[in-house]
């Protein structure tokens, strides 16, 4: 009588544990849409605010981009200002999908 108990406690233990430990619905994730900026400043030290950038529409035209020492545009997954002060200005210039003079 008690293996029959046991057995009972046991089974209805397994059963919540597989009902509640694993759920049907799973989060969803999605990948971010990485949204591009042009550089508007005029020296690295400039590259490090947000202010400085703006950001490059869809259907904008690509913007004159030649050189190598500032970054022109930058391709950015998430907060412009967060993603900035995580880099220094090196990183920036190196991380940017163009350059320019």
């Amino acid at each position: 009588m008690k293996k029959v108990n046991l057995l009972r406690v046991f089974t209805l233990l397994l059963g919540f544990t597989l009902a509640f430990g694993f759920s049907a619905f799973k989060a969803v994730k999605t990948q971010g849409t990485a949204i591009r900026y042009v550089f508007d400043g005029t020296s690295s030290s400039q590259s490090k605010s947000a202010v400085n950038y703006t950001m490059l529409e869809v259907n904008d035209p690509e913007p004159d981009c030649s050189g190598s020492a500032l970054p022109c545009i930058i391709e950015v997954d998430g907060n412009l200002q967060t993603w900035l002060n995580a880099r220094t200005e090196s990183q920036i210039l190196s991380q940017a999908s163009a350059t320019k003079d």
